[in-house]
């Protein structure tokens, strides 16, 4: 299998990539390499990042004045790229990321449904709104944010109908070396 792009990009400027096949091993990211890996422009992971939609970079372990991003960052940021893809706005998908802002899968679905109706009214039949309504239609609104199947669907790791352009779990997931593997390297 080939490398990916975005991986060639990563080991070229970072020593303890490791790539077999389909995985690629890298963390902690900077936010460019994180961008790289998900697919999104510097600019909007940084615009993502100051508009609080990406959380702050964590401290790395044992270097109190280095922060990195990690696959907690990863997944947000494959996340917004995806709510992004099917016509979410950056209101929204703050309202989306934030646990205090929409408490029940109800309180996602009536934000969903919002959206579905502009999208309709400005391009009935584009991607974006069969994707939307295909998973506002499997939505039961019931039970919290943690059951919420329109969430569920905007996950990286979920296929449920997503747009063209957004992620999916065939994607390349960056893999977290575990507390024993304190000094991993790339293998030669």
């Amino acid at each position: 299998m080939s490398t990916p792009k975005w991986a060639a990009s990563v080991r070229s400027e970072r020593p303890d990539v490791e790539l077999s096949g389909d995985m690629a091993s890298v963390c902690p990211f900077t936010l460019a390499e994180l961008a790289r890996a998900v697919g999104v422009s510097v600019q909007d992971a940084h615009k993502y990042r100051d508009l609080g939609l990406l959380q702050p970079p964590r401290r790395r372990r044992g270097r109190s004045a280095d922060v990195a991003f990690h696959q907690e960052h990863f997944e947000r940021l494959c996340f917004i790229k995806r709510a992004v893809g099917y016509g979410f706005s950056l209101e929204e998908i703050a309202q989306l990321v934030d646990p205090g802002a929409l408490v029940t899968c109800a309180d996602v679905y009536r934000l969903s449904s919002r959206r579905a109706e502009e999208l309709r009214a400005a391009a009935p039949g584009s991607a974006e709104v069969v994707a939307l309504d295909r998973m506002i239609a499997e939505c039961t609104q019931t039970g919290s944010r943690r059951d919420c199947r329109i969430l569920s669907a905007m996950r990286p790791d979920s296929n449920a109908g997503a747009p063209a352009g957004s992620i999916r779990s065939t994607d390349r997931r960056p893999r977290i070396p575990s507390r024993s593997q304190k000094n991993w390297r790339a293998k030669p």
